[in-house]
């Protein structure tokens, strides 16, 4: 097991030499030289050219600056504040016993009801489950109920 385990890391090493080898090869030659070409000689015409007359150059491109708009005018005078005027905190409500509460005074949450009929609706707590899903009933009049957690 031992040999073979060393045997594949000594694999793996030569072909990254190999890699590495190939990788820093010599210079690729982009036009490589026919010998045929080189051995026979041939005469080479030489053919002169008219020199181009010099053109006038076009003006450089117009770089465009960017403008900034002037900076806003800071008023450094100080403007007079008006301090916060301290307002009492009302006292809590201590509600100990049901007489503290009232006839219009929610017993669960302890807050004032515009309406005291609504206290006299039953509070009821229902789970209604999602799972399994073939087990599942359709989830109808829920919007009516008052609180929905």
């Amino acid at each position: 097991m031992a040999k073979t385990f060393q045997k594949t890391i000594q694999l793996i090493l030569f072909f990254m030499m190999v890699m590495g080898l190939v990788a820093c090869g010599g210079a690729d030659n982009s036009s490589p030289v026919n010998a045929a070409a080189v051995d026979s000689p041939t005469a080479v015409a030489v053919v002169e050219t008219a020199v181009p007359a010099a053109t006038a150059t076009l003006p450089p491109p117009v770089v465009p600056t960017n403008t900034l708009p002037p900076p806003a005018v800071v008023d450094n005078e100080p403007t007079a504040t008006v301090p916060p005027v301290p307002t009492a905190t009302p006292e809590p409500v201590a509600l100990y016993s049901k007489a503290d509460f009232g006839t219009d005074r929610n017993p669960l949450t302890g807050e004032l009801m515009a309406d005291p009929s609504v206290l006299q609706r039953r509070p009821i707590a229902i789970k209604i489950s999602n799972n399994p899903p073939q087990f599942t009933r359709p989830q109808h009049g829920i919007c009516q109920a008052d609180l929905v957690f």
